[in-house]
């Protein structure tokens, strides 16, 4: 079987290539925009960890409801990404960059350490984001 192509024939082949490419770029688009949601909704998260652990320390209920309202900001990012991503696969995301994001806070300035099992569990939801991301 042969296949002729004329003019027309590779010009909607050229179109067809050219939207295929169009479509791709706007799907990395949104994941784009999910993964900064995310993002931003995994550290919201964090502020309101640290208000949560400021009320622990000092009692003082000031802190526990800050950081309820910054509970709720952060998780309005996680929401908003659902429009975007798979609802599994975000709560993932959102949840292990909290983690990372909290490891480093508790850490730095809580003066917190983790063990080597704690570490190897928070590299571990690392790698599962990238696999998440890539599949």
């Amino acid at each position: 079987m042969k296949i002729i192509l004329n003019s027309s024939n590779a010009q909607s082949l050229r179109w067809s290539q050219i939207t295929n490419i169009d479509n791709l770029n706007k799907k990395q688009e949104i994941m784009n925009i999910a993964i900064i949601l995310l993002l931003i909704g995994g550290l919201i998260l964090t502020i309101g960890d640290i208000f949560m652990k400021k009320w622990i320390n000092t009692n003082a209920y000031l802190f526990y409801f800050i950081g309820l309202a910054t509970y709720l900001i952060g998780l309005n990012f996680l929401a908003q990404s659902f429009k975007f991503k798979n609802i599994a696969v975000a709560s993932v995301i959102f949840v292990i960059f909290n983690i990372v994001t909290l490891s480093l806070v508790s850490w730095f300035y809580f003066k917190e350490t983790l063990s080597p099992m704690q570490i190897i569990g928070i590299v571990i939801g690392i790698i599962a984001i990238v696999v998440l991301e890539l599949a």
